[in-house]
């Protein structure tokens, strides 16, 4: 007699589920520590990796964009960032210089200096060679569609990431709309989705 029962359908979020530890454990933390140079602290990386894929040319960013984009990776407060920022421009670091932005007498711009220029190019290369150690072995058709994949699922939570920033917006203006009558509202600026943000994931290059 014929098997009639339907197959059980593979749960793949919890498989992926399964993964999340050792991702997050070995490889992301183990990432992050060769990012580290035995110099920085995981803020200061994030810092320094911010301005590589954020910064164009030489490497710049307003301060509130940092702190406005960190702030979405870690539970950190404006003061605590502006100490990593500081602790990065004095010695023995050295490594940016926080100036006046030219566009904005009331904003501060953030630049890598030329040591710090020197300090990105080797802390690239060493988290290169640690995503290459990871991929030896791989076939490289494999390689692109394990990039694709994960290209894919940062887009889904940028995306999700934008939602909350429009929903917060929206519920600080209501909010704003019913202020007492003599007090005019206080509009909450938005933090628009922005495509380019996605660069802050783009991978590092593979060899043949």
């Amino acid at each position: 007699m014929a098997d009639t029962r339907q197959p059980v359908e593979e749960d793949l979020a919890a498989a992926l589920m399964s993964l999340f530890l050792p991702i997050h454990y070995r490889i992301g933390i183990g990432f992050e520590e060769t990012l580290r140079c035995g110099q920085l602290s995981r803020k200061q990386v994030a810092i320094l990796w911010l301005m590589r894929a954020e910064g164009g040319p030489e490497g710049g960013m307003r301060r509130k964009d940092i702190e406005r984009l960190l702030a979405s990776w870690f539970e950190t407060s404006s003061s605590t960032i502006t100490r990593s920022l500081a602790a990065l421009a004095r010695p023995p670091l050295k490594l940016v210089r926080v100036r006046e932005d030219p566009d904005s007498g009331r904003e501060k711009r953030v630049v890598l200096t030329p040591k710090g220029e020197q300090f990105l190019v080797g802390m690239t290369a060493e988290g290169r060679t640690f995503a290459q150690k990871l991929l030896d072995g791989m076939p490289r058709q494999e390689i692109r569609e394990m990039v694709r994949l994960m290209q894919k699922a940062v887009g889904v939570l940028e995306r999700e990431g934008a939602e909350r920033n429009s929903s917060t917006f929206n519920n600080a203006n209501r909010k704003s709309a019913k202020s007492p009558r003599g007090t005019p509202p206080r509009q909450v600026a938005s933090v628009p989705y922005r495509k380019k943000e996605s660069r802050l994931n783009s991978h590092l290059p593979v060899s043949s």
